[in-house]
């Protein structure tokens, strides 16, 4: 019960704390997550994804922090990835109004992939605009 008054994580007996500097610009840290353990991307079907990857127990425990700090998105955790491996944890974003929230938001703190994002936002105001064209 402490732990939960004082935001601290519980995953597999462990605790762990989301610092405060981190939620007070959410989106920056989100941002540098996206650069290094994240990705921007189209399906095959044209549709946009964004989304967050984590491994092992901390990784969990952020993944969950980030999706209650975000408020949007789609959690999936305690995947499995190849033999013996560690657990994997994601956080998708799939619906375009939650994409455009975060990358808008998170832009200006990208750096390696900025470009994907700006052309993922294009595609979105290209798909809402001509929607019963193909």
């Amino acid at each position: 019960k402490m732990a939960t008054t004082q935001n601290i994580t519980a995953v597999n007996g462990a605790f762990y704390k989301f610092s405060d500097e981190i939620k007070k610009d959410i989106y920056a840290y989100t941002a540098a997550f996206i650069d290094s353990d994240g990705y921007i991307t189209m399906d095959k079907s044209f549709n946009p994804r964004v989304g967050l990857v984590a491994t092992g127990d901390r990784g969990k425990a952020f993944m969950i922090e980030m999706h209650k700090s975000l408020g949007c998105g789609r959690l999936h955790l305690d995947q499995k990835v190849g033999e013996n491996s560690r657990s994997q944890h994601r956080l998708n974003f799939y619906s375009q109004g939650d994409i455009e929230t975060i990358l808008n938001k998170c832009l200006p703190h990208l750096r390696m992939k900025k470009a994907q994002g700006n052309l993922l936002l294009e595609a979105i105001r290209i798909k809402q605009n001509y929607k019963k064209e193909d």
